[in-house]
Order: structure tokens, then C-alpha cells, then sequence
């Protein structure tokens, strides 16, 4: 499992955005890209914001059992920015093979 980044959440939620409009405009394969975005989102939050990666999994679903909602991504980016805290770029290994988490201090 990859180590919980929310900054990488939202960037795969922002071209989720992006690809969802270029669908709009003509190109809907780009919808099933969209999707594979969310879906990276997801993965991105699993490890310490389960509830907040299930809620842009739901969204996923619905989007995919109904090809016609194309809902705007901001209430998800939103909520990753409220309520997640955590980022890649604090992290490192330790020689335990553990992470080390520069917000807090210690390896996690």
C-alpha cells in the first residue's frame, strides 16, 4: 500500500475535473479516464482516510452505472482538503522499512 498522500488525491480529483469536461466536449472515452482517476484517488487515502476514500469510491460507482452524470469533482476535492491531512512529501522510509512522517515526528 502506497504511503496516504492527500495533495496527490486531489490532483487525480482536479484532472478527473479536467478529463470529465473533455468528455463533455466530445471525447467520452475520456470519462472512463476520469474514472480511472477518481479510482487513484481513492488508493491515495485508503490507508489513513478510509471513510473519505469510500465516499469518492461511491461517487465512482455512481458515476459508472450512470454514464450521464457527470458530476463536478470540487465537493470531493473539497472534503480531501478539509478533512485530509497528509502528504507524501512528509514522508520517508525508515530503516525499520517503516514511514517516517515529518509532521509528526516519528516513523508511522
Amino acid at each position: 500500500m502506497r504511503p496516504t498522500c492527500s495533495d496527490c488525491a486531489k490532483k487525480h480529483l482536479s484532472q478527473a475535473t479536467i478529463l470529465l469536461s473533455e468528455a463533455k466536449r466530445g471525447y467520452p472515452l475520456h470519462r472512463t479516464l476520469a474514472l480511472g482517476h477518481m479510482a487513484e484517488a481513492e488508493e491515495e487515502l485508503i490507508k489513513e482516510y478510509p471513510i473519505q476514500a469510500n465516499k469518492i469510491r461511491s461517487r465512482r460507482i455512481v458515476m459508472e452505472k450512470n454514464p450521464k452524470d457527470n458530476n463536478d469533482m470540487m465537493q470531493l476535492i473539497e472534503m480531501v482538503d478539509r478533512e485530509c491531512d497528509s502528504c507524501a512529501a512528509n514522508v520517508e522510509i525508515c530503516p525499520t522499512g517503516k514511514n517516517f512522517n515529518h509532521k509528526l515526528g516519528k516513523c508511522v
